[in-house]
Formats: C-alpha cells, structure tokens, sequence
C-alpha cells in the first residue's frame, strides 16, 4: 500500500541536540467543541506506536482524551487516521453538533477532504 507521508514541523531541534515540542491551543469558536489529535510510530520495523486525542469545549472544559497502543501501523500517517478516527467517533458518541479538528498531519486532513 502506497500512503502519503506525515511530517512535524512542530518539533524543533537545537544546537545541542535536544528536542523541543511547540505546544499552542486555540479555544475553538463559540458553541463548537475542539477535537485535536495526534499518532506515532516508536518502530517502523514492528509498527509500534500511539495514537492519541483530546476532545474540549469551547471553554477549554476537558469532555474526553485518549491514549491508545497502535500495532502494526505501516507509516506515521496510519498512526494519525487512527487517533483522527477515534476522536471522531467518540465526539459523535458524545453528541457534538459542531467541531473543530486540529493536527499536524496535513494528510489526514487531505485524505479526508478529498
């Protein structure tokens, strides 16, 4: 299987070598909730890795967030459709009318627009 790439720019490398993560968060508009999500492949070889997500209101109250294993995720992009996935399942569970999905994973979101 052929699937796009998902690259970062949120990390940041130094001159001694350290890895700094930007983290900023914009309260989502008025009577919307904010989903933001997140996946990771710790080995390539195996496809071990995360997904993650955290579901908030429009008053940064916090309605649900995860962190779950993945297995055998082929690329970092499998990774983030899976956290976008779980996310969005469990704001549909919850009843959300309107929101707003926030991650660095440019694909995801060409994948799902297209």
């Amino acid at each position: 299987m052929n699937l796009p790439s998902c690259s970062s720019k949120a990390f940041k490398s130094t001159t001694r070598s350290i890895l700094a993560y930007h983290v900023a968060w914009i309260p989502s508009t008025a009577f919307s909730w904010k989903l933001n999500f997140a996946g990771f492949v710790a080995d390539h070889q195996t496809g071990t890795g995360g997904a993650t997500f955290i579901l908030r209101d429009e008053n940064a109250i916090l309605k649900s967030a995860c962190a779950l294993p993945v297995e055998h995720a082929e690329n970092l992009f499998v990774a983030e459709l899976m956290a976008l996935r779980h996310g969005l399942q469990i704001a549909v569970k919850q009843g959300v009318e309107y929101l707003e999905i926030d991650g660095d994973c440019s694909s995801c979101f060409k994948c799902c627009t297209a």
